[in-house]
């Protein structure tokens, strides 16, 4: 088996591009793995977890392929839905983050604004820490 990621490094899921570029989340291997391994199993298990809830899962064509709009609204195969079978495949767990986004061209004010919107947010968390 290769190992593509180690236990303890972080990595990031993201999907789309240009304006439809989506950041998905950061995570933590618990575990070294294989993440093309994994791809491997992903859908299958997908659809595994389904009918095991009694649901029902796409089919594929005459070709054996899946519509990918299929899977991406019936079965939930997307970044968001892959940190989810990370997880719980106990190989990755998230890591909370706080994104900062200045805007285009790194506006000043923005950047500003986001940081007085969460330095008040920890100081709720203090105070209700305190309590």
């Amino acid at each position: 088996m290769a190992i593509s990621h180690r236990a303890g490094e972080f990595f990031a899921l993201s999907d789309g591009e240009y304006s439809d570029y989506c950041f998905r989340g950061l995570y933590r291997a618990l575990v070294d793995f294989d993440l093309a391994a994994i791809a491997d199993t992903f859908i299958p298990c997908l659809m595994a977890e389904r009918l095991l809830q009694g649901k029902s899962v796409p089919t594929p064509d005459e070709d054996g392929e899946y519509d990918p709009s299929d899977l991406r609204f019936d079965l939930g195969v997307d970044m968001d839905g892959l940190g989810a079978f990370l997880i719980r495949q106990g190989v990755a767990e998230p890591i909370d983050y706080d994104e900062i986004h200045a805007g285009y061209d790194l506006d000043i004010d923005e950047l500003k604004e986001h940081a007085n919107t969460r330095a008040k947010y920890l100081a709720k968390q203090e105070s209700e820490k305190s309590r």
